[in-house]
């Protein structure tokens, strides 16, 4: 539903009300209260009548956004998607704000993963974020990929998306199975909603002229193609199950097969070689250590919460080269794969493992960036407003109605902020920094490695690098291979003491790999 409509509606149930400049602050602590109780409905009303008055531009990018976010909580990602379209459109004031720009394209791309239809516009405005379009399944590719092997390394499990809703585009005869009856469902969207309620929570798909009461699982099987969710294609088994009270649909795939996904979302396909293998490795080694936790219906999640999964319509020679090239490798401690961490820029400083990043300390261990001054610095600044602290803190269950200061109040010793302390009219509240870091989302700075300072309608983060610092730095790799050193040397320098080993599937030889140096 686009935002024009939206503040319509919002005047008939709040007649009279004017949004002059004056009153945008009572409006969002109204807005902020309702988010806080759960009514995304109204929330979502008040944002968009802020978004459409003459507040100051800072409060109606805020309000777009939240709009946007409020959507897609009351499980609407299409609507989420019109409203960012909508203010992003050549006409808007707010569409010609570069820093806009950038937060609304964070958001698509969350949309694009929560299986919400991109309107064209807004997929040009974005293209950079989303990537190229995933291709057809039939479409031919200059992978070096051998075409028709299969691929029998270990199965993961990966969370895909979950909502109220789950929409996915289907190829003719793809099987839907559940509770012993398969159907073979003709070329269109198949929709998947919950019945019942918890926790006797049943599944029901539902196709042009046709509908399967689920129970409390099902299987996706595309035949013939893959299946189509957000901007990704997936296959060949989707398990679909009520998960925290929404529908969540988890690939089962093979790990090599997942790796081609993974590696051209989280490293670019023109950087050199060797770093492209090195990530590889990393991507391998972590998956592996996730792989069959106990208690839970999946793996790895196919955000930056685990490691970003585009599909399998999106790999690139490059980095299918680098996969092949690597396959079966993993980095081990103790006999054992660890999750080996990595992140895009270090800011000159590795973190050790703990602060909510489990690891084998001697392995990831705190120190400068290998790479030194071979990898350019990445210097950023970015200003939060009131409204965006104060939506942050909502989330999290805090009510304020004004931030006073922002401060680091505890730091590691390489300098990344590990606490932050946030005083408003209520007190002072501490905040481990990785949460307030994740609440502000794409708002937030860039890497904890950073200072704050206060700024004309809210505070200003400073600072170095971008990620959390822990384990390999993605630039920092790409510099290694760029001044001529080998994937197996890049990894013994971020993850020292660890041992690059051939894990025992077929297709995959034993021996054991020694890097050609010791690292630093």
């Amino acid at each position: 539903m686009p935002l024009h409509v939206l503040a319509v509606a919002w005047l008939a149930l709040a007649p009279g009300a004017a949004r002059a400049q004056g009153q945008a602050e009572a409006a969002v602590e109204r807005a902020l209260l309702l988010t806080a109780l759960g009514r995304h409905d109204r929330a979502r009303l008040e944002y968009a009548a802020l978004a459409a008055s003459d507040a100051a531009p800072a409060v109606r990018r805020f309000a777009v956004l939240e709009a946007a976010r409020s959507s897609l909580a009351m499980g609407a990602a299409d609507d989420a998607a019109l409203i960012l379209a909508e203010a992003l459109a050549a006409g808007s004031g707010l569409g010609q704000d570069p820093d806009f720009q950038t937060r609304a394209c964070a958001e698509a791309v969350a949309l694009a993963r929560a299986g919400a239809r991109l309107p064209g516009a807004l997929e040009r405005a974005c293209a950079d974020c989303l990537g190229p379009p995933a291709a057809p399944p039939q479409a031919a590719s200059p992978s070096p990929w051998p075409a028709g092997r299969a691929d029998s390394s270990p199965e993961v499990r990966v969370l895909l998306a979950r909502g109220p809703v789950l929409r996915l585009e289907v190829p003719a005869g793809t099987l839907l199975r559940a509770g012993g009856a398969a159907r073979a469902l003709p070329a269109g969207t198949l929709t998947l909603t919950l019945e019942g309620a918890a926790p006797g929570f049943a599944l029901r798909g539902t196709w042009a002229g046709g509908a399967l009461p689920c129970g409390a699982e099902a299987w996706l099987e595309p035949r013939g193609g893959l299946a189509r969710l957000g901007q990704g294609l997936y296959g060949p088994r989707l398990r679909l199950v009520p998960l925290d009270g929404q529908v969540a649909a988890v690939q089962h795939v093979a790990l090599e097969t997942y790796l081609r996904g993974v590696v051209p979302a989280e490293m670019p396909a023109a950087w050199p070689a060797e770093a492209h293998k090195a990530q590889a490795v990393a991507a391998r080694t972590y998956a592996l250590a996730h792989r069959g936790a106990p208690g839970r219906s999946f793996d790895l999640y196919a955000d930056e919460r685990s490691q970003v999964y585009l599909g399998q319509g999106r790999a690139a020679p490059a980095t299918d080269r680098a996969v092949l090239a690597t396959r079966g490798q993993v980095l081990t401690h103790e006999g054992k794969p660890f999750a080996a961490y990595y992140h895009a820029h270090s800011g000159g400083w590795i973190e050790g493992a703990g602060s909510g990043m489990p690891g084998p300390a001697p392995v990831l261990a705190p120190g400068p960036d290998p790479a030194g001054a071979l990898a350019p610095p990445m210097p950023w600044r970015v200003d939060v407003g009131q409204a965006e602290l104060l939506a942050a803190l909502a989330r999290a269950g805090h009510r304020a109605t004004r931030v006073l200061g922002l401060d680091v109040a505890e730091a590691s010793p390489g300098g990344r902020a590990r606490v932050f302390s946030v005083t408003s009219e209520s007190g002072v509240l501490r905040l481990p920094a990785g949460r307030l870091r994740a609440l502000l989302g794409p708002s937030g700075p860039r890497s904890l490695l950073c200072r704050v300072r206060p700024a004309a309608g809210g505070f200003t983060f400073i600072g170095q690098g971008f990620g959390h610092g822990v384990g390999m730095s993605q630039h920092g790799a790409a510099a290694l291979a760029r001044s001529g050193l080998g994937y197996q040397d890049i990894l013994a320098r971020y993850y020292r003491g660890a041992r690059l080993e051939r894990l025992p599937w077929p297709g995959a030889d034993q021996a054991t790999i020694q890097p050609q140096g010791e690292g630093t």
